[in-house]
């Protein structure tokens, strides 16, 4: 498999972590002594405006609750005109086992995608997420999307957010920069469910686009919980993913099934 496919993943992984799970170690490390040397609070109208905006966003997610008892399921991947099979767990605890699939690409693969599930999923109280950053309006797009920078940032963190979802999240990782854009969700009654975005990696330097991926996801109501029962990928440069007929990459899970509660 081509490296560059799990590169993006791992990259897009880290980006969501970051933002996502407080737990992570890589967005720990990141973080580093940022509690000691924040800057002021911002205060006044604008640094309000732009805090309750995101906070609401964020708070509209839909997540897993904590009585989440994990799940098992059946396995296929298809990339590059071969299919391979395996089964999956993800515990209770959130984490993740990926069996019965020989190819260490393809299995470090799945399992990023159901790393990339959880952190999406999970939840995170803001307060416990957020508790050191300030943010900042900054402006408006095209399309009435509040422009909204998050501030003391090495990673030059900034989103847009619109009709309480967030959608678009920037991030700066190492000499690349990626961009997720929601571009389809699904309203649930207990939040907005993300199912296609489309993640932009550029050279910092040269603005450059590296790559830009297509991404639909398709959820399905098991037990109490959503659940991510099919992945499609799509790769390319500039405009050419979301123009092709048929997935990159095609991760679906069958044969869901809530682990029993112990």
């Amino acid at each position: 498999m081509g490296r560059t496919l799990l590169n993006w993943s791992l990259s897009l992984l880290l980006l969501l972590s970051s933002w996502g799970v407080s737990s992570s170690a890589i967005a720990a490390e990141a973080l580093g002594d940022r509690m000691d040397n924040s800057p002021p609070a911002i205060t006044g109208p604008a640094a309000e405006s732009a805090l309750d905006l995101f906070r609401d966003a964020y708070e509209h997610r839909y997540t897993w609750n904590i009585d989440f008892p994990g799940y098992q399921a059946e396995v296929s991947v298809r990339y590059e005109g071969q299919l391979y099979h395996g089964l999956v767990h993800v515990k209770p605890d959130l984490t993740t086992d990926v069996i019965n699939i020989e190819n260490r690409d393809v299995a470090q693969l799945v399992d990023s995608q159901l790393q990339m599930s959880i952190t999406h999923l999970k939840r995170v109280p803001f307060a416990e997420r957020h508790q050191q950053h300030q943010f900042e309006r900054v402006g408006e797009d095209e399309t009435g999307a509040t422009e909204i920078q998050q501030l003391g940032d090495d990673s030059d963190s900034h989103y847009k957010v619109k009709d309480q979802e967030i959608k678009q999240v920037n991030r700066v990782l190492g000499d690349v920069a990626v961009k997720v854009d929601t571009l389809g969700s699904i309203r649930t009654p207990e939040g907005y469910l993300p199912t296609r975005f489309q993640v932009t990696f550029k050279d910092v330097q040269t603005g450059e686009v590296l790559e830009q991926d297509d991404v639909r996801d398709f959820y399905e109501k098991i037990g109490s919980y959503y659940l991510l029962t099919n992945r499609e990928i799509r790769f390319g440069l500039e405009e050419g993913p979301r123009l092709k007929p048929l997935p990159d990459v095609t991760v679906r899970f069958d044969s869901v099934q809530p682990l029993p509660i112990i």
